[in-house]
Formats: structure tokens, sequence, C-alpha cells
């Protein structure tokens, strides 16, 4: 029989149902940079190492979120896999809300954590493994084929484009909208791109997911009422849950390949 695929699953808490999984476990990790928490648990063809950004408690927000710590105990379990789940505000009233969104790009000009550090694994001088994350797309072409076909199983419609990083506990000011609206951004999310690029750091192949709840604070004149983005969130989770039982049910370990880019390690070719 072959080897299950270990593959991770990164999402808000507690959006996604333990239900989904059996024999389930859960581990403290300590780490270079904290303790984090793994909760594993398997499904159709893999074995899934499952965090939750926010803690299993939901306790943190998303400038507590310790990204580091996290993707470096994914990559100490030799992950192979990475898959990305955000709630997205839209940068477009054209565009639909309620549809999951594939993204292809990701809108990260200052390549920081939220709480100011450079977002990168390698922090230490001298460290072996310290190179420049080169990339085409941020995002696995081989793995996000498969996850296209999977929404389009799964019977949903979708938006593909680039993912914007606002790190904040306060909406977009209405120059803010318009700038990512004439930057050409499909949505924004107030997490998720960091482990992502931390993940290609370590030679992790990703894909981020997103589903479009609400559009940005200052795009339009009426909000939406709470209750309505509620439901938006409810139905995100509802999707989320579909596409990991099917994408898990379906992907196969030749389909999986670190392909948008490479870690150029300079270093190596001194003398």
């Amino acid at each position: 029989m072959d080897e299950k695929i270990k593959a991770a699953i990164i999402i808000d808490s507690p959006s996604l149902s333990l239900d989904l999984f059996y024999d389930v476990t859960e581990e403290n990790i300590d780490t270079p940079f904290g303790r984090t928490t793994l909760i594993t648990g398997d499904i159709g063809s893999a074995t899934i190492t499952l965090v939750y950004r926010f803690g299993k408690a939901n306790k943190l927000n998303p400038l507590l979120v310790n990204y580091r710590a996290y993707v470096w105990a994914l990559a100490a379990r030799n992950i192979k896999l990475v898959l990305s789940f955000v709630y997205a505000n839209l940068c477009n009233t054209e565009m639909r809300i309620a549809k999951p969104l594939l993204f292809t790009d990701v809108f990260f000009p200052e390549n920081r954590l939220p709480d100011g550090v450079v977002c990168t694994m390698f922090n230490q001088p001298g460290d072996p493994k310290r190179g420049n994350y080169v990339f085409d797309e941020p995002f696995a072409p081989s793995v996000r084929k498969v996850a296209a076909d999977t929404i389009k199983r799964c019977d949903y419609d979708f938006y593909e484009g680039i993912c914007g990083y606002f790190p904040s506990l306060r909406g977009t000011s209405k120059s803010e909208a318009m700038y990512f609206y004439s930057m050409g951004l499909t949505a924004i999310t107030t997490v998720g791109i960091p482990e992502v690029i931390l993940s290609g750091e370590m030679e992790i192949p990703s894909i981020l997911l997103g589903f479009g709840i609400n559009y940005i604070n200052g795009l339009t004149e009426k909000k939406l009422p709470l209750s309505e983005v509620t439901t938006y969130t409810e139905m995100a989770n509802q999707f989320f849950s579909e596409f990991i039982s099917n994408f898990f049910s379906n992907v196969k370990k030749d389909e999986i390949h670190f392909d948008g880019g490479f870690i150029y390690r300079p270093h190596q070719e001194m003398v």
C-alpha cells in the first residue's frame, strides 16, 4: 500500500471541524520561534497536520499569529504540501461575494511579519540553509491545477487572482481601498500570506485558497450587515470542508511538486 501524503492544512480556528479526520492526536512542539500546537489526523490519501492560526481556543488575533513557529514545526515533520485557507475581502465590486478564490500571486511588498520582523526563516548568521526565495509565482502550479479541478468537482465557480496582505485589526480607509483596487488586487486578507512565503523558503509547495465574505472597507458606501458576513463565513467553512474532503480523495503524490520557484543559495558557491 502506498505511503500516505504528508500534508498540512492551515486555517482559522475553529472553522474546520475535526470530524473530517480520524485517528486524531494533538501535540505541543517547542521550536526556535516558540511553542506551537499541531493536530494530526488522517483523511483519504493523506496524513494531515492541522494548524489553527489563532489557537484551538481561538484566543489569538491576526497580529499575534506565530507563523515561523508552526512552519518550522511543519518542516521538521517533513511535510510535503501546505494548503492555506483564508477568509477574504474583495477589492472589486464587480466580483461577487460568496465565491471561492484560488490565488495565483501575492501583494506583500514589505515582507514583514505582524511584529515588524522580516518574514524569513533564515534569521541566524551562517545558517547553511539560508538563501533567497526566487519564484515565478509563490504557489505551486502543479498543486494549483489539482485545486482548480477539485473546486470544479465540488461544483463551485471561482475567481483566480492576487491576494494582498493587510495585517491589521482595523478596516481599510477609502484611500487604501482605492489603492488596492488600482493595483489590481483581487482580495485582501489579514493572515495567510506569511506562511506561504515561509513554506516556500523551506521548499514546501503550497497554495492559498480563499472565500469572499465581504468587500474591503471604504470601497462601497453601503456596508454589509454583520448577519450577512456571518452567513458568508459559514458558507466559506462549508466550502473549505467540501474542498478538503474531495482534494484528499483524489490527489496523487506525483501531482505534488515544488515547481513555482527555487531557493538561490549564493553562499554555497563562494570559495
